[in-house]
């Protein structure tokens, strides 16, 4: 292919899209197809340039559709792990529970303090037994140190039962 570039042999040379072919036409009017080696299409560019022969080159096919979908593709799974990772870091409403790694153990409750009766457990009839009870637990959240020493636990709560004051 080369040895009829040279002496004014070709008329036309047209480059496939992928380079790896290319065809020749001939002075004669005949054609010539030949498979190319990668690296070897710079060298023939410039024989070609050198001998003023005209050449083409297929424009590559672009694929918009194709070249969309894969670039979704590859961002849609880290988008959907920054994604969970915001929802559970944030909580469903937008800062819950756990929205801070070191607030976990930590309640959330409000304690709402009841109106001021001025009633006091001398002034309760009843079980005395549950009276008592009810006196230590009062005792423990108000003195624990005392408690502890000896290797009592905080309750965890108190169930009551029945109409208030009795």
């Amino acid at each position: 292919m080369v040895n009829e570039i040279s002496p004014h042999q070709v008329e036309r040379a047209h480059f496939s899209a992928d380079q790896k072919t290319v065809k020749l036409r001939k002075v004669d009017g005949g054609t010539q197809v030949a498979t190319m080696v990668p690296g070897a299409q710079n060298n023939l560019i410039e024989l070609l340039l050198q001998d003023d022969v005209p050449f083409t080159v297929d424009a590559v096919e672009s694929n918009v559709a194709g070249a969309a979908l894969s670039a979704v593709s590859r961002l849609a799974f880290p988008a959907f792990l920054v994604a969970s990772f915001l929802a559970t870091r944030n909580g469903p409403t937008g800062g819950g529970m756990g929205s801070n790694a070191t607030e976990i153990s930590k309640a959330k409750s409000d304690l709402e303090m009841g109106p001021v009766t001025g009633v006091n457990f001398g002034d309760v009839a009843g079980c005395d037994g549950s009276k008592l009870e009810l006196t230590e637990v009062v005792e423990f959240l108000v003195n624990p140190a005392k408690y502890e020493k000896v290797g009592a636990r905080a309750p965890r709560g108190v169930v009551m039962e029945g109409p208030p004051g009795t």
